[in-house]
């Protein structure tokens, strides 16, 4: 069980004394558009000649100039369930470091069932090795006592396929690309923030030289890095930034409906869904 002293338990803010887990998982492309460059991720090479999502790089660089000292950034290619799962449960080991709060981030892209009598049709992401649902890594953390009353924070940037020009790949027969119906489980001390819009909407043209991180990580990072400016007592807490950043989405999104994108319509900002019972200050 999780270690947490009566003034920790009473608070109204999380506590943050041993610092912050970041574990991003990425797949760099779709399942079944394997070939299609248009519809992989933008990458770029990091230390150590690793290469990794644009929007891994960019997080990395966020909590790096937050946190120096206190954040370990742990990314993860190409992972099969399994492999999330074993993860997962490892960090709930005596021998691992325990931290204060957990962030899990997941860049890659959102199917559900094609079948339309099913009347099952969950949300799921794509890994290496096929299809998963969410619920699965929620209920997964939550079976880690090292993790209980410890802020777990989802961050997930799934691309939908469908919201890009049809013109510009080759649909496949089987997965169906669709989030908009997503359903979040309640289960407490989480904060989930997910988005569909696809990071190639976020660098449209493949030949530029800067490649930029989805909309959701672009907002999400500078939403942090401004919130850590501000003087301690105006700093805001990371729910009462979900606004914020779905604003600056919303202002993306408005962007490409004045540039005729027609699939802007379709688009919508990051769904939010919250059990947390305190305060996340970072």
């Amino acid at each position: 069980m999780a270690a947490c002293n009566y003034d920790d338990y009473i608070g109204n803010e999380y506590p943050l004394k041993r610092g912050i887990l970041i574990t991003i998982f990425s797949q760099s492309f779709p399942l079944k558009h394997g070939d299609d460059n248009y519809l992989k991720k933008s990458m770029l090479t990091i230390e150590g000649g690793v290469r990794a999502d644009v929007d891994a790089r960019f997080l990395q660089d966020v909590f790096k100039e937050l946190y120096p000292e206190t954040s370990d950034v742990i990314l993860k290619n190409s992972q099969t369930k399994l492999q999330v799962k074993y993860y997962i449960q490892q960090l709930g080991k005596k021998e691992n470091k325990e931290y204060d709060y957990y962030f899990f981030v997941f860049l890659t892209y959102m199917s559900c069932s094609n079948i339309e009598s099913s009347s099952n049709k969950d949300e799921r992401i794509h890994l290496y090795d096929g299809l998963c649902p969410m619920q699965e890594f929620y209920d997964e953390v939550k079976r880690v006592e090292a993790l209980a009353m410890k802020p777990k924070i989802f961050l997930v940037q799934a691309d939908d396929i469908n919201l890009l020009d049809d013109k510009k790949f080759t649909k496949t027969k089987g997965e169906m690309v669709i989030v908009k119906a997503m359903k979040i489980p309640q289960d407490a001390d989480r904060l989930v923030l997910m988005s569909d819009l696809p990071q190639r909407l976020a660098n449209p043209d493949l030949k530029a030289g800067d490649k930029l991180p989805s909309f959701l990580i672009q907002a999400f990072g500078k939403t942090l890095l401004n919130n850590s400016k501000r003087s301690p007592e105006k700093r805001l807490d990371l729910l009462a930034l979900t606004p914020i950043i779905n604003s600056k989405v919303l202002k993306r999104i408005d962007d490409l409906r004045k540039d005729g994108n027609k699939r802007a319509k379709d688009m919508t900002v990051p769904l939010v869904s919250t059990t947390l019972t305190k305060l996340v200050k970072i």
